[in-house]
């Protein structure tokens, strides 16, 4: 789960393409957490992942955080989500067959900036499973209404990190 209490810095990317139906996810997931304004964190968004994921890191962040989307199946139904700690990232991609249309950029840019020395020692990946990746500016019902659970969970998950409570808590 990451180490918690830490004092460093956040970095939530937010991929996906806005054209692409439930594709957006990732985006609009992380959109909202901007609006958050959470401590220490800084959110962006990206509809091109590989090589744009090293850049984004400066080498100081302690937390990196990727929000993606992935194709719905048997094991992850449309509107459920995950997290995948980057050790498991690799084998997860294998093992339960995640292939959004980001997954291998994504992987791509975490080799890269580990390569460079500039990967985080936390890296976690939130994935979000939809059905419809075609050509539209909506996500299905279930993927949109998954949104606001996803983005409590990653809020809940980035104040345990820091060691900081919610002013509601």
């Amino acid at each position: 789960m990451g180490v918690t209490g830490v004092s460093g810095s956040v970095l939530i990317v937010g991929c996906g393409r806005w054209s692409m139906g439930d594709d957006q996810a990732g985006l609009v997931t992380a959109e909202r957490l901007a609006g958050l304004r959470l401590p220490q964190t800084t959110v962006t968004l990206d509809e091109s992942p590989g090589s744009g994921l090293a850049e984004l890191m400066e080498g100081g962040e302690e937390l990196l955080i990727v929000i993606d989307a992935a194709r719905a199946d048997a094991r992850h139904p449309e509107g459920s989500f995950t997290r995948i700690d980057d050790g498991a990232f690799p084998r997860e991609l294998r093992t339960r067959g995640l292939c959004g249309t980001h997954t291998l950029s994504v992987n791509a840019g975490l080799e890269l900036a580990r390569a460079l020395g500039t990967l985080p020692a936390n890296v976690w990946i939130y994935v979000i499973f939809g059905r419809t990746f075609d050509r539209s500016l909506r996500m299905r019902e279930a993927v949109a209404a998954a949104v606001p659970r996803l983005v409590e969970r990653v809020e809940d998950d980035v104040r345990v990190f820091l060691g900081v409570r919610s002013c509601t808590s």
